[in-house]
């Protein structure tokens, strides 16, 4: 045995049990021999034997609890372990166990008690780790931050505690301080792959797709078959507008879910944009046939074919534009049907150019702005559309103003611009969504209710509103809240209703 060759200790020590029967140290030793050779029954038995021979043996009870939690059976693990720390009740290691067996059998509350204990007897980073996972099932994001603060002032080299502290500070809404804490957990540990996927997230939530895209590359090295991970480098590549390039990643995970609605919408539209559209038509139509009522999916639909019939005028519009370049509406037409076929560049001349030409006309500066949004020019987008609210100050600029600030990772400017929106129109129910969606992301839970409760107010049955009020109210802890949103939903979206369920403390 202390060779670490238990299999070949297992038929002595059998001999030895068989002749001395009544020794409990002599059990345990073999319970341990049977563990070693992975005769997982023999263990058990062998164990439990001795501890009926002499109940005390503390260690008996610990090589238990290994067995079961590795079998799952974390309620057994804890009675094991429940034993063990009445005995010695001095032991910080047996304490922390309990509370990593509570915290794998979803006892929260029980683990973060345990934890404490063994901190009490001595700080440890496994503690302080453990601890602030348990915190965070709890919702209580700041513990959870002061635990793995703790744990890095013993250990500032602990990669898995970066990691912890990088979605511990994810869910109060610190994006830039997250991805510090993952970059620095992948710079501690090669090759972190968990690590290395969410640094690309959190590169996608602060609008740095450059980054985004590097780094997820980087993700599908080390995970090349995870489809969540392909599918990520597809949007990252749509983000950075390699919508060709794109394609064959969002294939792959469509092609193993050949029914995913969701999926299947986002290959259609990158077809679309990649100028596919024969492809484009076909995908949106068979998104169509599987969600009739997918309206997003119809509209892209209809731009496929417009596009299609649209493409061999190009030159129609070009002609017109050279015969009249001190026509407004020509350089508009040719500036629509650029941004109509993608060519975001070209259509940016021609809508500048016409703008020039009728700087009076609030449209073209509103589609001026949307052809930036579209190319992913965020930060023109951003200008553009503070110049046009200047000039029209309505509910929609406001709107797309706040949507930009999202997606530059910019929380608080994107609250402010749906608020002005809100203003101008308060039954407005996109800003109400996106407005509850920024206070959720920012984990000011309880402040998204309100815009929430509105939406739902002035649309009962928008099944994302009703979702997303019911997560809400889940990690608030407000069961009866959130399954009455569940019950709702069920007349809705039984998928989302049942992906509800699921969050819902039993």
């Amino acid at each position: 045995m202390r060779l670490e060759k238990p299999q070949l200790a297992v038929g002595h020590l059998q001999v030895a049990a068989t002749l001395r029967p009544a020794d409990p140290l002599l059990h345990y030793v073999l319970g341990l021999a049977y563990h070693g050779t992975k005769q997982t029954r023999e263990a058990i038995n062998s164990l439990n034997e001795a501890l009926r021979l002499d109940p005390s043996l503390v260690p008996a009870h610990i090589v238990l609890a290994e067995i079961y939690s590795t079998q799952t059976k974390y309620d057994d693990a804890i009675r094991d372990l429940l034993a063990a720390s009445k005995l010695q009740d001095d032991d910080p290691i047996i304490f922390l166990k309990l509370g990593r067996e509570n915290l794998n059998a979803g006892y929260w509350k029980n683990a973060i008690e345990y934890l404490n204990r063994s901190l009490a007897l001595k700080p440890m980073v496994e503690a302080y780790t453990d601890l602030g996972r348990a915190y965070a099932k709890l919702n209580d994001n700041e513990a959870a931050l002061h635990a793995y603060t703790e744990a890095l002032k013993l250990n500032s080299e602990s990669a898995l505690t970066y990691y912890n502290l990088g979605v511990g500070l994810r869910e109060v809404g610190k994006h830039a301080e997250a991805a510090a804490a993952f970059k620095r957990a992948t710079e501690i540990k090669k090759d972190f792959r968990e690590a290395v996927f969410n640094l690309a997230l959190e590169y996608e939530d602060l609008g740095e797709q450059a980054k985004f895209l590097e780094t997820i590359k980087e993700a599908l090295r080390l995970s090349p078959n995870d489809l969540v991970v392909v599918g990520k480098y597809g949007i990252a590549l749509r983000n950075n507008l390699k919508f060709a390039e794109a394609i064959e990643p969002l294939k792959r995970v469509s092609d193993a879910h050949p029914d995913d609605v969701g999926d299947l919408y986002l290959l259609g539209n990158t077809y679309l944009m990649a100028q596919k559209y024969d492809e484009a038509i076909k995908t949106l139509s068979r998104v169509l046939v599987l969600q009739p009522t997918h309206a997003d999916a119809r509209d892209r639909l209809r731009v496929a074919n417009a596009r299609k019939n649209l493409l061999p005028k190009l030159d129609q519009y070009k002609n017109e534009a050279l015969e009249n370049p001190r026509k407004a509406s020509a350089r508009m037409n040719l500036a629509d049907t650029y941004y109509a076929l993608a060519m975001y560049a070209e259509a940016e001349v021609e809508y500048l150019k016409a703008v020039e030409l009728e700087p009076k006309d609030w449209r073209l500066h509103g589609k001026l702005c949307v052809n930036y949004a579209e190319w992913k020019q965020q930060e023109k987008a951003v200008a553009c559309y503070q110049d046009a609210i200047k000039k029209d100050p309505n509910h929609v600029y406001y709107f797309s103003l706040g949507y930009l600030y999202e997606q530059l990772g910019k929380p608080d400017e994107a609250i402010a611009a749906y608020k002005q929106s809100l203003e101008k129109k308060p039954a407005f129910t996109m800003a109400l969504y996106q407005l509850a969606g920024v206070y959720v992301a920012k984990r000011e839970l309880r402040t998204a209710i309100e815009p929430l409760r509105k939406l739902l107010a002035e649309d009962p049955t928008h099944e994302h509103g009703n979702f997303t009020l019911g997560q809400v109210y889940a990690q608030l802890g407000d069961n009866t809240g959130a399954m009455q949103q569940c019950y709702v939903l069920q007349g809705l979206n039984p998928r989302l209703a049942a992906d509800l369920l699921k969050q819902i403390s039993k």
